[in-house]
């Protein structure tokens, strides 16, 4: 079973909305270049996609990858 995904951002999230803030729309690959910590980019590219799931951000086709775009205005 899996674990009911909180519906505020995690600490991983809101490094990724920081990214976002400053750098939007990226794709997985650039968010990942902008990344403190080492991460795997599927790693990166599964917190997108939960956070797209929590409609934290939106994502559009470009080519064979996504834009992703921030829903949240930083406080």
């Amino acid at each position: 079973m899996a674990r009911p995904k909180p519906p505020h951002p995690t600490e991983g999230e809101l490094e990724i909305l920081r990214i976002l803030w400053d750098r939007s729309p990226s794709t997985v690959r650039e968010v990942l270049e902008q990344i403190l910590q080492e991460r795997a980019y599927t790693s990166v590219m599964s917190l997108l996609n939960v956070m797209a799931e929590k409609n934290l951000v939106t994502r559009k086709p470009e080519g064979r990858a996504f834009r992703y775009s921030t829903n949240l205005q930083p406080e």
